[in-house]
């Protein structure tokens, strides 16, 4: 074979498809705050809060259940929730045109994830998952208008599972269901009902505690 055979050939050989500059893979972070770049998996290490500065970094929803739960443990539900779009809502491009995009490039038809995982087996929890008002029926509030619900913990962080807790609100108030909207709330909550399986007591004013106390 001749030099210019040689030369031809490479010249016409089909080259490669490269990754977009948003498709490959990078392996440094750098911190919005700081501007300090950084190795990922020092990041990663650091459960993404900046090693440098202490700025909290975003997590995807896969490492921070990576983070929490021991390994395969995890058991997801309602796998085959997708978002729809009745309003044909149209920006720089179509509503459905993002979520497409966002599933060609998570490999999930939704950005929920939902399940539960070892931590609550080990501790003798039955763990079920039940919808919100907003996200069909049968949900929490049918459960308990049936009598199925006995206490309620809601921590509501926007706009959407506010509303919701003020429906589940207007039904615990309606049935007289205990009701809690903070952790430190639940947890004082679960030492006192603890507490009263091996301790009896009498209701004692404000004032008579304080005499005692002081």
């Amino acid at each position: 074979m001749s030099f210019l055979e040689i030369f031809s050939r490479n010249i016409n050989q089909e080259k490669k498809p490269q990754p977009k500059k948003s498709e490959a893979p990078s392996h440094w972070i750098k911190c919005k705050s700081c501007n300090a770049l950084m190795y990922y998996k020092e990041v990663r290490n650091q459960f993404y809060v900046c090693p440098k500065c202490g700025f909290h970094l975003r997590i995807s929803a896969e490492d921070r259940i990576d983070f929490l739960v021991d390994t395969g443990t995890f058991v997801e539900h309602v796998q085959n929730l997708r978002p729809i779009d009745p309003l044909h809502f149209v920006d720089k491009k179509s509503y459905i045109k993002r979520v497409e995009d966002a599933k060609e490039k998570t490999g999930r038809t939704s950005s929920v994830i939902s399940g539960t995982a070892k931590i609550l087996n080990d501790a003798d929890i039955r763990a079920q998952t039940i919808l919100k008002v907003s996200e069909g029926r049968p949900n929490i509030e049918d459960m308990i208008k049936n009598g199925e619900i006995s206490l309620v913990i809601n921590t509501s962080d926007n706009k959407a599972s506010k509303d919701d807790a003020k429906k589940i609100r207007e039904s615990l108030l309606r049935f007289n269901i205990p009701y809690f909207t903070t952790i430190a709330a639940a947890k004082a909550a679960a030492t006192a009902i603890k507490k009263l399986y091996h301790t009896s007591f009498l209701p004692t004013s404000l004032q008579e505690y304080l005499s005692e106390t002081f």
